[in-house]
């Protein structure tokens, strides 16, 4: 065993073992290279700008199939050249290969417009010099290391194999390596977790199928920690032995090199001989926390059941007889597309569709969509089909709107990978429009700057747009007074947050409005067209914030463009009077930790509709280490004497700023942050503002003591105390649980009718039969007794039970309780219900949301669905019984039976169940089946033709 190498592979068949360092080819010194080398220029139809990438092409004819290419990344920085040695040209002559050198639209780390600008080099080279499709490869080290490893197991469909050195695969050591705040280096803000874990293929391994990526770590590498590539080779060598022969993996540890200096090129190449891609097998997986990568091969997520969480869909094909059998496992999927005439087995005439066990399609082979029926329990019991060329039925309900899909589906960095023009609106005073012009043209010579290195994007007034523009996404700088086109968009299609010249509104049926007034005040949004149908994007900006310490360094969507991909959310709200907080290791062009002045970030729902609770409930479901729940503990109002400090920067272990003696007292509103443990919370970002008052809303950050300080107007009335409403809370490495704030703090209260009125909970599953029992929490904020009644007013169905009139005395809080029976009349899907609660003349609306499933067959129910632990080679059991609850009918049935991970179907079987009885069935397996491994196994049952009907049980092989 070499001592300076140690060569570690791990073979797709599973097996692991150690071998001495490969033998490299040597080529002799005859074979001189006589190709020629070219700058080669395409134009991307992205931006419209002029790119570069250097090629050698080898001396004779390309081979059959067209010339393997092997393209280098380069590391960090813009890069474009043909500087490939002597020893590497005479290889590529000596094969028949063409050598790339890669500039993926530099320092973007061959991801979002990197990830672009690679497929577009690839498609160059196709049309251009004839490639083999089959036999592109990448290798780099550094950055370019970790292209090859995203470009490696993001598209195994074109990429043949990758080599990376020393790349990054995590985003944890990505975050705090380079944007973490100095303060608070290992915790991020919650709503970017799902944006970086899609940057990061360690989270995403599973879509390296039929891929090869192959790892190389030097472990005195003190750039890049040697973990980051042994992370990634251990996930995927996990993947190798599930699945023998469907992963190609392996990796290389060098003891005694630093950061790049195991990149030996002669090794590489040699590595890559033989090896094409695969794209026409019968298994695929995806896997992605954004739906935007949600497409692969012939295969499309189209919904995911629960945003901002990872979804997989692994397909498995196979034949029968002349049937082809295609096995669909997803996690986290509402719903996905088969393009199945174009898969494995389009072939075939007859298909039998099974999606986690369930029967979900018998018959001709079509392109199909699939839809999931949940209970409400939120459990899955059902997969709806029908051909891709028709209308969902449930997508084809009323109201919907907007849906977010693979081409539409934000985040803001989306809008910046396809083609798009930027433009300023140009109505009000002057004033305005050249500071919307200079905003626009900021962003422009930001993107000319760090994405072209040469002429591209100008800003242009919105009257000058052409036909071919309005094709475009439209990054609109302006604001509803001041952008004509904003303007008729919102017309024609309300937006969710509205930028005006005075503030941001954020439109929230479910939660309430919260108005961010003052210019101080500014947003970013990507949203669908309604000026294009949805077709294309548009994305909204008004304001910037400063990047230096001394307030300058004024910026905004350019600040740093190589996190435009992963570094904002569909919306963010941000206050650009907040103070300036140092990132960790001030990169260029990086001087700021720039999300310290964001007060609001979120996402839209399936429907591009507001819904706040997106990350909250991302964050209670995973339970990310360290990642704390917070709210507002209660807010008062008091007199002082003392200055109201907060932090002004941020360098190291912050300490609170000293409280200095006013000349005279001052009102101010306390309002303190606590997390669900309730301890404080330091320096979370709160904004508000004072009820009933002229002037802006306030954005403080709290002290060591979770408490931040909002001074009253000067125009404050004399004759009361007013009260402070909470807006919203961010902090770094936190989710704000807003429904756990004091009921008087936030949005819950309303100050004429002197109520706070809080759902709970906000979201309820209804089951058709029994219905559902929504509640309102409701505390009296007067200083009288107050006589409260509350109505429900649902879309249909009855309301069996209302709450009495309440008698509540000052302060008292009392729940008030509805029954509902939808009585089976309301199609499935989701209802904002409002209740209406009444104090005297005065009546405060909150919005329920109400998730009605499909209606149960009330008269076929399965019973306990069983199979017992095993040993190897012992046949499986699975039992299940069927009721037929119809006093009057007798029911015939079919049943179908799945071993869901081995793709196992038993024979389907016939049951008569006679009226009011029941029937126990047993599946085992056919006389010519192989027995299970040892492992753990799912069996699900089905009663077909009666949708949502399913059952499954766990069972083991020892």
């Amino acid at each position: 065993m070499p001592t300076a190498r140690s060569c570690l592979r791990l073979p797709g068949h599973g097996s692991l073992y150690l071998v001495p360092a490969l033998l490299c080819i040597v080529l002799p010194a005859a074979l001189r290279a006589d190709g020629f080398t070219r700058l080669v220029s395409y134009t991307s139809a992205v931006d419209g700008s002029q790119q570069e990438y250097g090629a050698y092409v080898p001396d004779g004819a390309p081979p059959p199939g067209g010339y393997p290419v092997v393209m280098h990344a380069h590391g960090y920085g813009w890069s474009v050249g043909t500087g490939f040695s002597q020893w590497a040209r005479d290889w590529a002559d000596a094969r028949g290969w063409m050598l790339v050198q890669l500039n993926a639209r530099g320092p973007n780390f061959y991801w979002g417009i990197g990830d672009v600008a690679t497929r577009e080099v690839v498609e160059d080279l196709r049309s251009r010099f004839g490639i083999d499709p089959l036999r592109v490869y990448i290798t780099g080290g550094s950055m370019g290391g970790t292209g090859a490893f995203r470009q490696g197991v993001a598209h195994p469909e074109y990429i043949a194999a990758a080599v990376g050195v020393d790349g990054w695969t995590d985003f944890r050591e990505w975050h705090w390596h380079w944007y973490a705040r100095k303060d608070q280096r290992d915790e991020i803000e919650e709503f970017r977790r799902p944006l970086l874990e899609a940057a990061s293929p360690l989270y995403w391994t599973e879509r390296a199928r039929w891929g090869d990526v192959y790892v190389i770590a030097d472990w005195r590498d003190d750039v890049v920690l040697p973990r980051q590539g042994v992370d990634l080779a251990e996930s995927l060598q996990g993947h190798a032995l599930q699945y023998p022969g469907q992963y190609e993996t392996g990796i290389t540890i060098n003891r005694d090199k630093g950061h790049g200096g195991g990149y030996d090129l002669n090794w590489i190449y040699n590595y890559f001989l033989g090896r094409a891609a695969r794209p026409e097998q019968a298994a695929i997986s995806l896997a992605t926390p954004t739906l935007q990568h949600g497409e692969l091969y012939w295969a499309r997520m189209d919904a995911f059941h629960y945003e901002g969480q990872k979804a997989t869909l692994e397909v498995t094909c196979s034949r029968r007889d002349q049937t082809g059998i295609v096995d669909v496992v997803t996690g986290n999927l509402d719903g996905f597309t088969l393009q199945l005439p174009a898969g494995p087995i389009g072939d075939c005439l007859w298909l039998r569709v099974y999606v986690d066990g369930i029967p979900a399609y018998t018959g001709e082979t079509q392109s199909l969509c699939f839809e999931a029926v949940w209970d409400a329990e939120d459990a899955l019991t059902g997969w709806d089909s029908y051909a891709a060329a028709e209308a969902s039925p449930a997508k084809a309900a009323p109201a919907r709107g907007f849906s977010k899909t693979t081409q539409s589906c934000g985040p803001l960095g989306h809008a910046f990978l396809s083609p798009f023009v930027v433009c300023y609106g140009t109505l009000g005073p002057a004033a305005d429009v050249a500071r919307h012009r200079a905003e626009a043209q900021a962003f422009c010579d930001g993107w000319n700057g760090f994405n072209v290195h040469g002429p591209g994007l100008v800003a242009v007034p919105e009257e000058e747009l052409t036909s071919a523009d309005l094709d475009k996404h439209l990054v609109l700088y302006g604001t509803l007074e001041t952008s004509r086109m904003l303007r008729r968009a919102h017309e024609l299609h309300p937006l969710p947050v509205e930028v005006h010249r005075d503030g941001v509104l954020v439109r929230d049926a479910l939660t309430g409005d919260r108005h961010y007034r003052g210019a101080d005040f500014g947003a970013y949004m990507i949203y669908p067209n309604a000026l294009t149908d949805g077709r294309t994007y548009l994305v909204v900006c008004n304001g910037r914030y400063p990047t230096q310490p001394d307030g300058s360094g004024v910026q905004g969507l350019e600040f740093d463009l190589e996190k435009l991909s992963y570094g904002y959310s569909d919306y963010v709200v941000f206050n650009s009077s907040l103070p300036h907080v140092m990132n960790v290791n001030n990169k260029p062009p990086v001087t700021c930790y720039e999300a310290a002045y964001f007060v609001e970030a979120g996402y839209f729902d399936a429907n591009w509709r507001m819904d706040r609770s997106i990350t909250v409930d991302r964050v209670k479901r995973q339970q990310p280490p360290g990642v704390r729940l917070i709210h507002v503990e209660g807010v008062r109002v008091e007199w002082t004497d003392q200055s109201l400090p907060m932090f002004t920067a941020v360098d190291g272990e912050p300490q609170d700023p000293p409280r200095t003696q006013l000349p005279e007292p001052v009102l101010a509103a306390c309002v303190k942050i606590i997390d669900a443990a309730g301890q404080p919370v330091r320096q979370a970002r709160v904004t508000g503002f004072w009820q009933g008052l002229r002037g802006d809303a306030l954005s403080r950050v709290t002290l060591s003591d979770g408490t931040a300080y909002f001074p009253c107007p000067d125009e404050r009335p004399i004759w009361e105390v007013p009260r402070f409403t909470v807006l919203n809370v961010m902090a770094t490495g936190a989710a704000y649980d807003y429904c756990a704030d004091a009921l008087e703090a936030g949005l819950w209260a309303d100050d004429q009718a002197r109520l706070a009125v809080r759902p709970g909970p906000l979201r309820l599953r209804v089951d058709q039969t029994l219905g559902a029992s929504p509640a309102v929490e409701v505390r009296n904020l007067g200083t009288q007794p107050a006589e409260v009644s509350a109505r429900l007013v649902p879309p249909g169905g009855e309301v069996t039970k209302r709450p009495v009139p309440r008698h509540l005395a000052p302060g008292e809080v009392a729940l008030m309780q509805f029954r509902w029976l939808p009585s089976g009349l309301l199609p499935a899907g989701r209802y904002r219900v409002p209740v209406e609660v009444c104090c005297g003349p005065a009546t405060v609306t909150r919005t329920l949301e109400l998730q009605v499933p499909p209606p149960r067959r009330l008269d076929v129910v399965l019973g306990v669905v069983a199979a017992r632990d095993i040993v190897a080679g012992e046949p499986y059991e699975v039992t299940a019984t069927i009721h037929n609850q119809d006093p009057c009918r007798e029911l015939v049935l079919a049943a179908a039976c799945t071993i869901i991970e081995p793709g196992r179907h038993p024979r389907e079987q016939e049951v008569r169940i006679a009226p009011n009885g029941a029937e126990k069935l047993t599946w085992r397996p056919e006389a010519d089946e192989v027995p299970l491994e040892r492992g753990e196994y799912t069996a699900r049952v089905s009663v077909l033709c009666v949708s949502g009907v399913s059952g499954t049980a766990g069972f083991a092989v020892r």
